[in-house]
């Protein structure tokens, strides 16, 4: 039964994380999971969900291999994803890297290796972005000695808005 409660826990962890993020949300959204496996460790405080893993609510759906959650005081407190990190918004956008890391008591969002960020036709590419969901403050940037840094800069293309009709 503990171990049920913990793995109903992880998927809370990740309700945390979704209804903190950047995009306005509507009121209670179900949270939908699906992954091959779910493993929860009650000695450690820790969960994990692997294989496939689609986490959604509202509009927003985040794609990986493998979620770790963390927990202090039966509370989320870090929430990883690694391999192929996709959040798709409707109203956002998409977010993508190799890595990707939710510090809960800190608010902040951290996605590393080969971040692009993508609204519209608008895109943002580096190696490294920060979101600090308490002060809506993000920074991308690119090491050169990262992998995909090509030269350790910032990329971005930003596409003007069409024409207003008369």
């Amino acid at each position: 039964m503990k171990k049920l409660l913990l793995a109903v826990s992880i998927f809370a962890a990740w309700s945390t994380a979704i209804a903190a993020a950047p995009a306005p949300l509507k009121g209670n959204c179900e949270i939908s999971v699906d992954a091959d496996k779910v493993t929860a460790n009650e000695k450690d405080n820790t969960g994990v969900l692997s294989g496939n893993v689609v986490v959604s609510s509202c509009d927003m759906k985040m794609r990986t291999d493998i979620v770790h959650v963390t927990y202090v005081a039966k509370q989320p407190d870090k929430i990883t994803a690694t391999g192929h990190v996709v959040v798709v918004s409707q109203k956002s956008g998409i977010a993508s890297g190799d890595s990707g890391v939710y510090d809960v008591p800190k608010k902040l969002i951290t996605l590393e290796g080969h971040v692009v960020l993508k609204h519209d036709k608008n895109v943002l590419s580096g190696t490294h972005g920060t979101y600090n969901l308490a002060t809506g403050i993000a920074q991308v940037d690119s090491k050169p000695s990262a992998p995909g840094s090509t030269d350790g800069r910032v990329h971005m293309v930003l596409t003007p808005p069409p024409p207003k009709d008369n």
